[in-house]
């Protein structure tokens, strides 16, 4: 576990030292790909809450910074006032396609001492992983919810 929290920390570290020459940290970039992906249609905030790889507490104020910086625009929702929608800008899609390549070069510099091979077994370990530690959150969920209507 120590050294998978190094190796998170380390690869974390460069990434978020590359992203904050750019003015964005690692869940600003997160985000923005997420409401890219959205299409024009945008996404509502909680939804990109759900999506972001790392848990931020304070989505609406990431998006705020987003839309601050002129990288997303937000809209109340015609059929939900209540519904908050994100939409990237022209900007917002200008920052991605820079960042995105170098990211890659990033990634692919990083892991380059491992062959495909190895690349694609590591994913596949990871993945067994958290898919046992998704069982096991769920499963403690359920359990505080039992007792707590006591």
């Amino acid at each position: 576990l120590l050294t998978l929290q190094r190796t998170s920390d380390d690869l974390n570290g460069e990434t978020a030292a590359f992203l904050k020459t750019h003015g964005i940290t690692i869940a600003q970039f997160n985000a923005l790909r997420i409401v890219r992906g959205a299409g024009a249609a945008g996404i509502p905030t909680h939804e990109v809450g759900q999506r972001l790889v790392k848990r931020d507490p304070d989505v609406p104020r990431l998006l705020e910074r987003l839309a601050a910086a002129g990288l997303v625009e937000r809209h109340r929702c015609d059929e939900d006032r209540r519904v908050t929608r994100c939409s990237i800008t022209p900007a917002g899609s200008a920052l991605l396609e820079e960042l995105v390549p170098q990211l890659d070069e990033m990634h692919a510099r990083q892991f380059g001492m491992l062959s495909e091979a190895e690349q694609v077994t590591l994913v596949k370990l990871l993945d067994r992983v958290r898919a046992r530690l998704a069982g096991a959150c769920a499963e403690a969920r359920e359990g505080a919810g039992e007792g707590a209507g006591e």
